[in-house]
């Protein structure tokens, strides 16, 4: 019996404090909340360097990120058990990354990141959910199509003989085909089927598939309640910046600011100029293939307009 009992002690005393954290209560006042209070969550060729930079001239934003993408929480799950290995990781993660020295609340000012990779890694979910669950995610959607262009684009500028888009999406066509009785699966997240057996295939590039964005929103979900996450259309974005800023300024409870720069801003591959634009003029879906892949982005498609409760009427075989 007093085995019994020093054990259920034990294993108490080692779980209380993620249940906590499972549980906790964030101040309404984002100036309260541990920094970064913010992240941006989206794919690549989603309008997050323009976003990143809009956001930077708020006067309450502070951009102490020691660049735009820090990637530092989804290559290794730090398995925090107690308060003190979370203080010692976050210590790391604010120094490291924002040259901070301490956890300490910096209540004058709000920062953020905005790394491409963490929406779809697993790890970067975990250790978010547990140094800052308090923090607020934004998510920047665009349309599959368009966005697979765009990093088809981003790669072929750089890499000599690269494989044709019709190539790679045809590739990608008969991969989803395959696992076609895996596209319901989506609340199990991370751990989705279709995605396992999409990686049998190995694919070169999985330029459709990687803008599946329910399964992962289902995930974070599960982790932050749905107040604290903002889902915005990448093609309103574009349109009209000042409207899609406004929101953000709204979400995060900030001042309304007008942008003073808004020069839309590309990253070092661009793909609107020279050998990008080039090659865009050489990229087409066959009309054999167009019926098959608005099958699979119109089904994906809809559980997102479901599970975020917005449509944003994507025409799903436009390429622009």
């Amino acid at each position: 019996m007093c085995s019994l009992v020093l054990l259920t002690i034990t294993f108490f005393l080692c779980t209380s404090f993620l249940f906590s954290e499972a549980h906790t209560r964030c101040s309404k006042d984002i100036f309260q909340i541990q920094p970064p209070q913010f992240q941006i969550i989206s794919a690549a060729k989603t309008g997050s360097t323009s976003l990143y930079s809009y956001l930077c001239q708020h006067s309450s934003v502070e951009c102490l990120a020691k660049k735009k993408e820090l990637n530092l929480l989804r290559n290794k799950l730090y398995r925090i058990k107690t308060d003190q290995e979370k203080s010692k990781v976050l210590k790391w993660y604010l120094k490291e990354g924002f040259g901070l020295e301490s956890k300490v609340l910096h209540n004058e000012f709000l920062t953020f990141e905005a790394s491409i990779h963490y929406y779809h890694h697993k790890i970067a979910l975990e250790n978010l959910s547990i140094l800052l669950p308090c923090s607020k995610l934004i998510w920047m959607l665009r349309n599959p199509l368009p966005r697979a262009v765009s990093e088809y684009l981003h790669q072929a500028v750089k890499v000599k003989n690269y494989p044709s888009f019709q190539v790679l999406i045809q590739a990608e066509l008969q991969a989803l085909e395959a696992c076609s009785s895996h596209h319901s699966d989506f609340n199990r997240g991370f751990e989705n089927k279709l995605f396992a057996c999409l990686a049998e295939h190995k694919l070169k590039k999985y330029l459709i598939s990687t803008a599946f964005y329910a399964y992962f929103i289902h995930a974070w979900s599960a982790k932050f309640p749905i107040e604290q996450q903002l889902f915005l259309d990448y093609e309103f974005f574009r349109k009209n910046p000042e409207g899609a800023i406004q929101k953000i300024h709204k979400f995060l409870n900030i001042s309304t600011e007008v942008i003073s720069r808004s020069v839309w801003k590309f990253n070092k591959a661009d793909t609107r100029n020279g050998k990008a634009e080039i090659l865009r003029r050489s990229v087409s879906i066959p009309r054999k293939m167009q019926k098959k892949l608005e099958t699979h982005i119109s089904y994906q498609t809809k559980e997102l307009y479901q599970v975020i409760g917005q449509d944003f009427g994507w025409s799903l075989l436009s390429l622009d």
